[in-house]
This record gives structure tokens, C-alpha cells and sequence, in this order.
């Protein structure tokens, strides 16, 4: 039925979305049709049973921080801290701007990516621009320092054919690239996340 552009949904059990295909081979799909038909694979992680140790605890003042309360010092303070414990890149949404919020508005399924989704509630609730973007230079002298290369994110990647290179997402693009030839200039070693 997929094949003749009708909406079928189905759940399967497997471990893991990546696991859908092998499944369905073993089910007796035919191969080459699983790639025309097969549009989205997803996976529910269920809650494991608690066990009875559990104890109650209070949340610390700095669990209780919401994204809306953070300030720009602390998102640079979690990025030294990775780039100090070693890691060698890190992803950086930088390129979620103010500008590209009313942008979304056409979106059939919004803001798809967790870091974008993040950086565009915490922009909204404070008013402010990206502070990735603001402090980007910042950023760039942590990674220049421990050696770390950036991964900049696609915040605003489509989560469907209908939002596929829409102008938020190209608006992304264009300051990723603008990012991109900055950091170079730092001697930072740089990838944008789904163009390449």
C-alpha cells in the first residue's frame, strides 16, 4: 500500500529505528522495495522499572535551572569544561539566529533538532540573540586552546519533505558558512552538520 502513495503506520519490535530494515528482510520484505516505501523509522525508549532502593532526594539549585535561566557565561563554562576532560569536537548550534524564528512559522513539523529546539526557546524567553553566535569568538579561542574541532550543528534541518530548504534552513546554512570561514581564520578545524 505504501508503494502506491497510500499512509500506512506500523509498529514493528526491534532494539532500535536502525534496526527496521533487517527486521522487515527477515519478515520476508522484498529488499528493493523497502527504500520507495519506507519514509520514517522511529524508536520509544520505555522507562525500566525503578528499583525499590530508590530514595527521595530534593533537586540541587543548579538542577533546578531552567534554560530560560541560563546566561551566556554558563554556556561558555560547560564548553571549557568539555574541551578540558579531552574531547576532540564538540557540536556548536551557532547558526539558530533570532532572525529565522518567524521563519518557523511554516513549518510543518517545527524545530526538529533538541540543541536547535533548546537555543530557540532560550531566545525566545530572554529576548536575546544566540549566545553561541554572540560568543562565537569566545568559543573559538576554547577550541583553538584545547584543540578541539567544531561540529557546527543544523538546528533548523527539516523533519520533513514539506520543510526541506525552507528559508530558515537556508538562513542557517548561510551563517554556518559565515562561522565556518571565521573559525578557520582561528585555525580551528570545522564540519557542518548535514551538508557536510
Amino acid at each position: 500500500a505504501a508503494l502506491t502513495g497510500h499512509l500506512v503506520l506500523s509498529t514493528l519490535h526491534t532494539n532500535n529505528a536502525g534496526g527496521t530494515i533487517p527486521r522487515l528482510i527477515d519478515l520476508g520484505v522484498n529488499p528493493n522495495i523497502i527504500a520507495p516505501a519506507l519514509n520514517v523509522s522511529m524508536a520509544q525508549r520505555l522507562v525500566r522499572k525503578l528499583c525499590e532502593c530508590k530514595e527521595q532526594a530534593e533537586p540541587t539549585v543548579e538542577e533546578k535551572q531552567t534554560i530560560e535561566g541560563l546566561k551566556a557565561d554558563d554556556w561558555l563554562d560547560v564548553i571549557e569544561q568539555q574541551a578540558k576532560q579531552g574531547i576532540d569536537f564538540m557540536t556548536i548550534h551557532a547558526g539558530v539566529l533570532q532572525k529565522a524564528i518567524p521563519l518557523l512559522k511554516s513549518r510543518l513539523t517545527g524545530v526538529v533538532s533538541r540543541g536547535g529546539a533548546i537555543l530557540v526557546r532560550w531566545m525566545k524567553a530572554n529576548n536575546k540573540e544566540n549566545p553561541l553566535y554572540t560568543h562565537f569568538d569566545q568559543i573559538c579561542d576554547i577550541f583553538e586552546k584545547y584543540d578541539v574541532a567544531f561540529s557546527l550543528g543544523d538546528g533548523l534541518r527539516p523533519g520533513s519533505l514539506h520543510d526541506a530548504t525552507d528559508k530558515a534552513q537556508i538562513s542557517e546554512l548561510k551563517t554556518l558558512g559565515e562561522l565556518t570561514l571565521k573559525a578557520q581564520e582561528r585555525n580551528c578545524q570545522v564540519m557542518i552538520e548535514g551538508p557536510g
